[in-house]
Protein backbone atom coordinates (compact mmCIF):
# COMPACT_ATOMS: atom_id res chain seq x y z
CA UNK A 1 0.00 0.00 0.00
CA UNK A 2 1.36 3.31 -0.86
CA UNK A 3 0.06 6.46 1.23
CA UNK A 4 1.50 10.23 0.61
CA UNK A 5 0.27 12.83 2.65
CA UNK A 6 2.53 15.54 4.11
CA UNK A 7 1.84 16.34 7.96
CA UNK A 8 3.41 19.82 9.99
CA UNK A 9 4.81 18.43 12.79
CA UNK A 10 5.61 20.52 15.93
CA UNK A 11 9.34 21.26 16.49
CA UNK A 12 10.35 23.37 18.37
CA UNK A 13 8.36 26.72 20.38
CA UNK A 14 5.52 27.44 18.00
CA UNK A 15 7.53 26.39 15.18
CA UNK A 16 6.75 23.16 12.58
CA UNK A 17 8.08 21.59 9.94
CA UNK A 18 6.64 19.53 7.23
CA UNK A 19 7.66 16.11 5.62
CA UNK A 20 6.60 13.82 3.27
CA UNK A 21 5.58 10.60 4.91
CA UNK A 22 5.51 8.22 1.92
CA UNK A 23 9.22 8.78 2.21
CA UNK A 24 9.36 7.07 5.56
CA UNK A 25 13.30 5.97 5.56
CA UNK A 26 14.59 8.90 5.14
CA UNK A 27 12.44 10.73 7.61
CA UNK A 28 11.92 7.73 10.26
CA UNK A 29 14.05 9.78 12.85
CA UNK A 30 12.42 12.72 11.93
CA UNK A 31 9.21 11.79 12.59
CA UNK A 32 9.76 9.87 15.84
CA UNK A 33 11.58 13.16 16.94
CA UNK A 34 8.67 15.14 16.41
CA UNK A 35 5.86 12.93 17.70
CA UNK A 36 8.26 13.05 20.82
CA UNK A 37 8.11 16.95 20.77
CA UNK A 38 4.16 17.03 20.07
CA UNK A 39 3.68 15.57 22.86
CA UNK A 40 5.65 17.46 25.20
CA UNK A 41 4.19 20.34 23.50
CA UNK A 42 0.34 18.75 23.94
CA UNK A 43 0.84 18.61 27.44
CA UNK A 44 2.91 21.51 28.62
CA UNK A 45 1.26 24.34 30.66
CA UNK A 46 0.98 26.73 28.37
CA UNK A 47 -0.87 24.36 25.72
CA UNK A 48 -3.53 22.79 27.83
CA UNK A 49 -6.87 24.06 29.16
CA UNK A 50 -7.38 21.58 32.14
CA UNK A 51 -4.56 18.84 33.24
CA UNK A 52 -3.84 16.26 30.66
CA UNK A 53 -2.27 12.82 31.57
CA UNK A 54 -0.32 10.27 29.01
CA UNK A 55 -0.47 6.69 29.52
CA UNK A 56 0.86 3.86 27.37
CA UNK A 57 -0.68 0.77 25.57
CA UNK A 58 0.05 -1.69 23.19
CA UNK A 59 -2.10 -2.67 19.98
CA UNK A 60 -1.61 -6.44 19.99
CA UNK A 61 -1.15 -8.02 17.06
CA UNK A 62 -3.12 -10.35 17.42
CA UNK A 63 -6.42 -8.75 18.98
CA UNK A 64 -7.14 -7.05 15.86
CA UNK A 65 -10.62 -8.76 14.08
CA UNK A 66 -10.67 -10.14 11.18
CA UNK A 67 -12.08 -8.12 8.70
CA UNK A 68 -11.73 -4.46 7.46
CA UNK A 69 -11.91 -1.85 9.39
CA UNK A 70 -10.12 -3.60 11.68
CA UNK A 71 -11.21 -2.78 15.04
CA UNK A 72 -9.04 -3.70 18.34
CA UNK A 73 -10.15 -2.19 22.16
CA UNK A 74 -7.66 -1.81 24.55
CA UNK A 75 -8.29 -1.19 28.12
CA UNK A 76 -7.06 1.82 29.62
CA UNK A 77 -7.59 2.95 33.64
CA UNK A 78 -8.60 6.37 33.98
CA UNK A 79 -10.31 6.86 30.00
CA UNK A 80 -13.97 7.91 30.17
CA UNK A 81 -17.00 9.04 28.15
CA UNK A 82 -16.55 12.47 28.93
CA UNK A 83 -12.25 12.58 28.21
CA UNK A 84 -11.18 13.79 25.24
CA UNK A 85 -8.42 11.62 24.34
CA UNK A 86 -5.80 11.35 21.92
CA UNK A 87 -3.86 8.12 21.14
CA UNK A 88 -0.47 8.52 18.80
CA UNK A 89 2.34 6.36 18.43
CA UNK A 90 5.39 5.99 20.97
CA UNK A 91 8.38 8.14 20.12
CA UNK A 92 10.83 4.80 20.55
CA UNK A 93 8.65 2.49 17.76
CA UNK A 94 10.81 0.51 15.74
CA UNK A 95 10.79 0.72 11.88
CA UNK A 96 8.68 -1.78 11.33
CA UNK A 97 6.41 -0.79 13.61
CA UNK A 98 6.78 2.90 12.14
CA UNK A 99 5.28 1.60 8.51
CA UNK A 100 2.81 -1.07 10.16
CA UNK A 101 1.28 2.54 11.69
CA UNK A 102 1.55 4.01 8.21
CA UNK A 103 -0.08 1.13 6.36
CA UNK A 104 -2.84 0.50 8.95
CA UNK A 105 -4.15 3.43 8.85
CA UNK A 106 -5.37 3.78 12.72
CA UNK A 107 -8.41 5.87 13.31
CA UNK A 108 -10.57 6.46 16.29
CA UNK A 109 -13.49 4.61 17.27
CA UNK A 110 -14.92 4.85 20.34
CA UNK A 111 -14.43 5.11 24.23
CA UNK A 112 -16.11 3.98 26.97
CA UNK A 113 -14.92 3.48 30.52
CA UNK A 114 -11.52 2.55 31.18
CA UNK A 115 -11.28 1.12 27.16
CA UNK A 116 -10.58 3.10 23.90
CA UNK A 117 -11.48 1.01 20.41
CA UNK A 118 -9.52 2.07 17.50
CA UNK A 119 -10.27 1.31 13.72
CA UNK A 120 -7.25 0.18 10.92
CA UNK A 121 -8.74 1.18 7.46
CA UNK A 122 -5.53 -0.48 5.96
CA UNK A 123 -3.18 -3.66 6.38
CA UNK A 124 -3.91 -5.56 9.31
CA UNK A 125 -1.12 -4.69 11.59
CA UNK A 126 1.26 -7.77 12.02
CA UNK A 127 3.37 -6.29 14.81
CA UNK A 128 2.63 -4.85 18.48
CA UNK A 129 2.23 -1.07 18.32
CA UNK A 130 2.86 0.68 21.08
CA UNK A 131 1.02 3.71 21.65
CA UNK A 132 0.43 6.71 24.23
CA UNK A 133 -2.54 7.81 24.92
CA UNK A 134 -2.89 11.70 26.02
CA UNK A 135 -6.51 12.33 28.27
CA UNK A 136 -7.23 15.18 28.49
CA UNK A 137 -9.82 15.80 31.76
Amino acid sequence: MDICAEFDFFVGDNTSESINIADTNDNFGKISFSIGSLVEHICSKDHKSGSSVILEGIFLAEDWTSECPYRQTVKIKGISYSNGVEIIAKDNISKEQALAYKHAMICSGSQGIDSITVKAYGDKPIVDLPFQAIIKR
